[in-house]
C-alpha cells in the first residue's frame, strides 16, 4: 500500500497529528514528571479515541508513528523505557503490542530468515503499517481496517500475506493462531474456513497448515515438502517432529481425514505431499485460481477446438439420423436448455454418451469433430497412463481425472467434453478377484461408476465391446449409440470425398465390392501417397489400389473374382 499524498495545509488542520506530534516531542517525560501527563491530557484522549486504545499504547504509538513520518525506527522497549514505563510495565504492555501485531498495524522493519525460529527478543525493532500512516495523515479511522477480501480467492492471498506478517514477527504458535481466528473474521460464514478452524479432530498447527497449503491452491501448486513448510510456518523442531509422528502413527486429522495425502503411499514421503480429496473438493467449491486460463491436464489429453482437423463424417442413413440429434443436443443454445430443463426437475446438468461397435467406424473422430462444431474444449482421457503400479494410486488417477475437468467446467465459458476413448477396460463387466490387477480394475470401476453418479457436465466415451459392458454402466450413460461399417452408398460417399480426382466408376465398383471401412479407405489413401512421395509411382495406379484394399482387408472380399474395372 503506497503512502498518500497530503497537502500541508490539511496536515496543519490535522488534530490527530497535532496531538501525535506534540507527544512525541514530549514522551521522555510524559511519565517521568508527574504533572506532564495532566499537561497533554487533551491530546492523549485524541489519540486514544482515534485507535481505541490505552494511554500507554496511545503514547507509544504516537512516537514510533512520529519517527516513521520523519524517518527515523526505533526498538518499542527502548522507547518505553525512555517514556518512562518500568520493567514491570513493560512486561504487562507486551500482550497489547502482539495485538497490534495480529491487527496488523505494526509489523518488524526488516524480514527474518523464515526457515530457523529465532528466539524471542525483547529488542525488536518494530514500524508501523503503511494503512495506519495514511489513517493518521487523512485522520480517517475507517483506514485503520484492513481491506475485506472481495471473494475467497481474494482471501486466501490476503491470508498468505497475513500469515508471513505473523511468522516474520516471531509469534508463537499459539499467537500465531489467534491472530489467524481474528483475520478469519472477515471471511464471514465460508464453509471450508469454518470447517478448518472448528475442527476437533486437527491440532492448532495442523489447522496453521491446511490455511498456509490452502493459499498455495491459488498459484496451482500442489507438491509440497513439509518439512519446509513447517520451518516456512515457524515451527520449532519439536512441533515438526511431533505432527510427523501422529501422521507415522495414523493419529493425525491431516492425513486420516484426507486433508492431505503422500503422492506416493507406498513410501509415505514427508519431502513429497499433496491435497487430499476432502482438501480439494472443499477448495473447488469455493475458490478461483489465480491462473485461471491454465487447466491442468496430468492424465487427459487437452485438445482445443481450432487444433482438431476438420474432416467430412458419412454413416449410414438411420445412424445419421441419431448422428445429427447428438451433435444438435450439444449445441451451445440446446445444452444450455437441456441442463436448465434437468435443473428445473432436480436432476443433475449432465448428458453422458456411449458409442460403440466395430473399430474405424468413425467413433473417435465424431467426437473430435463435434467438440470442433461447437468449440467445446476437449480432455481426451489416456485410459493406459491412468494405471499405476503402486496399489490405490491408480484409483487416486481417476479421481483426479474428474477433478481435472470439474475445474475445467468452472473455468469454460462452454461445457467441456470428458473424453474416455477406447475404454473397453474400465467399462468391461467386473471381474473376479483372482490378482492384484482384478481388484485395481474393479476399484476403478466402482470409482468410476460412483463419479459418474454424481457427474455434471459432458461425458463421452467409445467401445468396441458392447456386450461387455458392465450393467451398473448401462444404467448411468445416458444415450447409446452402435456405430456399424458404411453400406454401399456410405462406402461411395466416403471413397469419394477422399479420392474426388478418381473416376466415378472406379469409385462405385470398390464401394460395390468390398466392405470396407472409414478408417481402413483412409489408410488406403495414406499408403497411395507415401509410394507418390517416395518412390515418384502414381497415384492412380490400379495394381497398387488393389493391392491395399487386399491388405486391409486380409483377403476377406464380398467377391472373390476380380472387378471389371481392373480388367485390361
Amino acid at each position: 500500500m503506497k503512502q498518500i499524498s497530503i497537502k500541508t495545509e490539511t496536515l496543519t488542520n490535522n488534530v490527530l497529528l497535532q496531538s501525535i506530534t506534540k507527544l512525541h516531542n514530549n514522551h521522555s517525560n510524559l511519565y517521568k514528571v508527574e504533572s506532564t501527563i495532566d499537561e497533554y491530557c487533551n491530546e492523549l484522549n485524541i489519540v486514544c479515541d482515534f485507535f481505541e486504545v490505552e494511554p500507554k499504547i496511545a503514547v507509544l504509538l504516537s512516537v514510533i508513528i512520529c519517527d516513521q513520518l520523519i524517518g527515523e525506527v526505533r526498538y518499542i522497549h527502548k522507547v518505553f523505557k525512555i517514556i518512562g514505563f518500568s520493567s514491570l510495565e513493560i512486561i504487562s504492555l507486551n500482550n497489547q503490542i502482539n495485538d497490534l501485531v495480529k491487527r496488523s498495524w505494526v509489523k518488524q522493519s526488516h524480514k527474518t530468515f523464515p526457515y530457523v525460529k529465532e528466539t524471542k527478543s525483547n529488542h525488536t525493532e518494530y514500524i508501523v503499517s503503511q494503512h495506519i500512516l495514511n489513517a493518521v495523515l487523512c485522520f480517517d479511522k475507517e483506514l485503520l481496517e484492513n481491506d475485506k477480501p472481495v471473494d475467497f480467492t481474494d482471501g486466501l492471498m490476503k491470508l498468505r500475506n497475513y500469515m508471513k506478517h505473523l511468522v516474520d514477527s516471531n509469534l508463537y504458535e499459539d499467537e500465531m493462531y489467534d491472530g489467524v481466528q481474528q483475520f478469519l473474521s472477515d471471511f464471514n460464514e465460508n464453509s471450508f474456513l469454518k470447517e478448518i478452524t472448528e475442527s476437533q479432530e486437527l491440532f492448532l498447527e495442523e489447522k496453521l497448515i491446511i490455511l498456509w497449503l490452502s493459499s498455495e491452491y491459488i498459484f496451482d501448486r500442489e507438491e509440497f515438502d513439509l518439512d519446509i513448510v513447517c520451518d516456512v510456518l515457524g515451527f520449532d523442531n519439536n512441533y515438526t517432529y511431533n505432527i510427523k509422528q501422529r501422521i507415522k502413527n495414523d493419529n493425525s486429522a491431516l492425513f486420516s481425514a484426507n486433508y492431505l495425502s503422500f503422492i506416493n503411499p507406498e513410501l509415505a514421503d514427508f519431502s513429497s505431499i499433496t491435497y487430499g480429496d476432502k482438501m480439494l473438493d472443499l477448495l473447488n467449491k469455493n475458490c478461483v485460481k489465480v491462473e485461471q486460463k491454465k487447466i491442468k491436464h496430468k492424465f487427459c489429453q487437452l485438445i482445443q477446438p481450432d487444433d482438431i482437423e476438420f474432416k467430412n463424417l458419412f454413416f449410414n442413413d438411420k445412424q445419421q439420423k441419431d448422428i445429427t440429434k447428438i451433435i444438435d443436443m450439444l449445441s451451445p443454445e440446446k445444452y444450455k436448455k437441456m441442463t436448465e430443463k434437468f435443473k428445473s426437475h432436480k436432476m443433475k446438468e449432465a448428458l453422458s454418451i456411449l458409442f460403440y461397435g466395430l473399430s474405424g467406424t468413425g467413433k473417435t473422430e465424431l467426437v473430435k469433430q463435434i467438440a470442433k462444431k461447437h468449440n467445446r474444449l476437449l480432455l481426451m482421457v489416456d485410459i493406459a497412463s491412468i494405471k499405476s503400479m503402486w496399489v490405490g494410486e491408480s484409483e487416486k488417477n481417476i479421481k483426479r481425472v474428474f477433478r481435472e475437468y470439474a475445474e475445467a467446467l468452472k473455468i469454460c465459458d462452454l461445457a467441456p467434453i470428458l473424453f474416455f476413448n477406447e475404454a473397453d477396460a474400465i467399462l468391461n463387466k467386473r471381474r473376479k478377484i483372482e490378482s492384484s490387477s482384478d481388484q485395481m480394475l474393479n476399484s476403478m470401476q466402482n470409482i468410476l461408476l460412483q463419479y459418474l453418479e454424481d457427474f455434471e457436465g459432458i461425458f463421452m466415451a467409445t467401445t468396441n465391446y458392447i456386450n461387455n459392458l458392465d450393467d451398473a454402466f448401462d444404467r448411468r450413460i445416458f444415450y447409446k449409440k452402435a456405430f456399424v461399417l458404411p453400406d454401399e452408398n456410405t462406402r461411395f460417399q466416403i471413397l469419394q470425398d477422399l479420392f474426388p480426382e478418381w473416376p466415378s466408376d472406379w469409385i462405385k465398383n470398390i464401394a460395390a465390392d468390398y466392405e470396407l471401412s472409414g478408417s481402413q479407405i483412409q489408410n488406403i489413401k495414406r499408403k497411395l501417397l507415401v509410394d507418390s512421395i517416395l518412390f515418384d509411382l502414381d497415384y492412380s495406379n490400379k495394381e497398387l489400389l488393389l493391392n491395399y484394399i487386399e491388405e486391409e482387408l486380409g483377403f476377406r472380399k464380398k467377391n472373390k473374382t476380380e472387378i471389371g474395372f481392373f480388367k485390361n
